[in-house]
């Protein structure tokens, strides 16, 4: 298993992923209710500052699980991200 930043290309399969978890019904977005487009996920990856992050979990085959660190503007808690 390899864990890595998002790429603006990891778009696609990442959004593919989140409609696949949110399959469960335990998320915040229902099932069928996400509707992310591919070319706009890119570039949400793009525009990530230094303070912001998406996490990717691959194995040998495919994306298997994802985080988000949510970085905050705020001076005094630039220490300080949340996680999704």
């Amino acid at each position: 298993m390899n864990i890595r930043k998002a790429l603006p290309e990891d778009a696609e399969k990442l959004i593919d992923l989140m409609k696949h978890v949110e399959q469960s019904g335990l998320m915040l977005f229902e099932p069928g209710e996400r509707n992310t487009h591919p070319e706009h996920f890119s570039k949400r990856i793009e525009a990530l500052g230094e303070d912001s992050a998406i996490f990717l979990a691959e194995d040998a085959r495919s994306l298997v699980g994802y985080l988000f660190a949510m970085g905050e503007g705020v001076k005094r808690k630039r220490h300080s991200a949340s996680i999704a």
